[in-house]
């Protein structure tokens, strides 16, 4: 006789880890399926919009934070892929690797100073796209973890 076993997954839901340090200073969400590709005819552009919030406690002055964006991209020609990410007060876009056909690993920086009382808030912007009408050999983005440190230690590093 049949049986249901597990646990229930949502399609299209994000998969991701949130680890803490002990001191409450950094914070890293790891992903294992932040991505958007496209292939082939159809479709030729792909997105994906993911924001998120960590709450603070005991922030009663202005919060410097610094997020470390990491990830892998990778484009052949006729395709283009773009990463926009938003913390705090600042807002970039990525500069990506110009690919080569194996792909490449990238790193963002970016740092934002928050209101006392706010809790970190980012969105990150993923998208690519390929020329239309056109057979297009492949693109990949992905953001495999976004890194959080409030410390003070990497301020300027961004």
């Amino acid at each position: 006789m049949a049986k249901l076993k597990g646990s229930a997954q949502l399609e299209n839901a994000l998969d991701f880890s949130v680890a803490f340090s002990s001191d409450g200073q950094a914070a890293t969400i790891t992903f294992s399926n932040l991505l958007v590709s496209v292939s082939g005819k159809a479709p030729t552009v792909a997105t994906q919009v993911a924001s998120f919030t960590l709450p603070t406690i005991e922030n009663t002055t202005g919060l410097h934070i610094q997020m470390t964006i990491r990830g892998f991209v990778e484009t052949l020609p006729g395709t283009r892929a773009a990463l926009v990410a938003h913390l705090g007060d600042t807002t970039a876009v990525a500069s990506l690797p110009k690919s080569a056909p194996s792909g490449d690993n990238f790193q963002q920086d970016l740092e934002a100073t928050l209101p006392a009382g706010v809790a970190v808030q980012t969105t990150v912007f993923l998208l690519v796209e390929g020329n239309s009408g056109k057979e297009n050999p492949g693109a990949l983005l992905t953001i495999d973890s976004l890194d959080f440190d409030i410390s003070g230690r990497h301020a300027g590093k961004a």
